[in-house]
């Protein structure tokens, strides 16, 4: 085990190859976000919509299928890869792909929409400030509403001695809103994640996991501690009970 220095870029790089991707047929995370959020009076057809941490594009293309216009921003190019394979995959033009960071990023396009799903751009008071400034568009968010660590990360977390710090996210943004005297339309949405990996799979995301907190584990060690999390077809399956706060506002 040695320390090393955490870097946003090369954390979201190497967790691209094990990080949900978009699917047409197991979709029943997304669908049931974007379910709860139309409930909430979010309409996605014929939008030019700003995905901010767009990922692997997961919820992009997903957008991307009723918008008229998507433009995707993340700080990690192997992420925006994945995106871009998907893209051509699934045949779908209406959609870009930009490098940049949210605090660093200017654009002169108007949205109709902001679309955050569990973006760490919302998880600064400066990142929330920078989603207020686009004048007129609505705002959807997606923020964890407690602890979202699965089962193998929490086993992780005890067996290194890592205590992740504890953040209100949903706090924060709540008291930006109350500030500016914005209302918000609100709601929880909670479950469990499961998702099956190979060994591969799994061994790379333990290792960012704890790479996010200045760790480099010894391969081996970190492969014998995750021996009881293997099935008899010799898989692992990630489980993760989540809690998810939803907003929606408009700016003025």
């Amino acid at each position: 085990m040695r320390k090393s220095q955490s870097d946003p870029v090369a954390f979201w790089n190497r967790l691209a190859s094990t990080y949900p991707r978009y699917s047409a047929t197991a979709a029943y995370y997304e669908e049931k976000i974007l379910a709860a959020a139309g409930e909430l009076g979010l309409s996605l057809k014929d939008s030019v919509i700003l995905d901010v941490g767009c990922g692997t594009g997961m919820f992009t293309l997903h957008l991307a299928k009723l918008a008229k216009k998507v433009i995707g921003i993340d700080i990690s190019p192997k992420m925006l890869d994945y995106l871009r394979l998907d893209l051509e995959r699934e045949h779908i033009k209406n959609v870009a792909a930009v490098l940049s960071d949210w605090l660093d990023f200017q654009t002169e396009e108007i949205f109709d929409l902001l679309f955050f799903s569990m973006s760490p751009a919302l998880f600064s008071r400066e990142g929330c400030e920078k989603a207020l400034t686009f004048s007129g568009a609505r705002v959807f968010a997606t923020l964890p509403d407690g602890d979202f660590a699965s089962r193998i990360a929490k086993a992780l977390f005890q067996r290194y001695g890592i205590k992740p710090e504890p953040f209100d996210r949903p706090g924060l943004l709540y008291a930006l809103l109350k500030e500016r005297n914005l209302e918000a339309a609100s709601t929880v949405v909670s479950g469990v994640w499961r998702v099956s990996l190979s060994r591969e799979e799994i061994l790379e995301s333990a290792g960012c996991s704890l790479y996010n907190h200045g760790l480099e584990p010894d391969a081996e060690e970190l492969e014998g501690f995750l021996s009881p999390f293997k099935g008899e077809d010799g898989r692992y399956v990630e489980e993760t009970a989540y809690r998810i706060r939803l907003f929606l506002w408009r700016n003025p």
